[in-house]
């Protein structure tokens, strides 16, 4: 979805992490974008919040390294539970076995942290032309 000048349109989303200082970071980034965000530092209840209200979010982003669920289980999930939901995964902790996992599961994108508010906009991008 985009605006009529090109840029991503607002969207509503889910940010997982277990590093709450980061996540606030990261919701604040993507409110100031324009974005509506709700931040769960738990995959668990995050899974839970979108099970209960599927129709509140439009895309997913979590970190890749959690206790529980790790980020591309949590991407899984959504994939295979809220196809209309778009989901990418972020880690400063990509390791190649990561990857090739990711790979072989078809997910994506997967970014690295740290984001800035340009490689945001640029995952949100990424998603829209994906979902297009």
């Amino acid at each position: 979805m985009l605006t009529p000048n090109g840029s991503p349109a607002a969207r509503r989303i889910l940010y997982i992490d277990d590093d709450a200082g980061f996540g606030k970071l990261a919701t604040h980034m993507l409110e100031r974008m324009g974005h509506q965000v709700t931040f769960f530092s738990s995959p668990a209840r995050a899974l839970d919040a979108l099970s209960a209200q599927p129709e509140g979010w439009d895309i997913v982003i979590t970190d890749h390294r959690m206790p529980g669920k790790n980020g591309l289980e949590v991407a899984c999930v959504v994939r295979d539970r809220h196809p209309r939901i778009d989901y990418a995964v972020v880690s400063a902790y990509l390791g190649a076995e990561a990857l090739k996992e990711a790979d072989a599961a078809g997910l994506g994108p997967i970014l690295r942290k740290p984001m800035s508010s340009k490689g945001f906009e640029t995952l949100l991008e990424q998603l829209t032309c994906r979902a297009a």
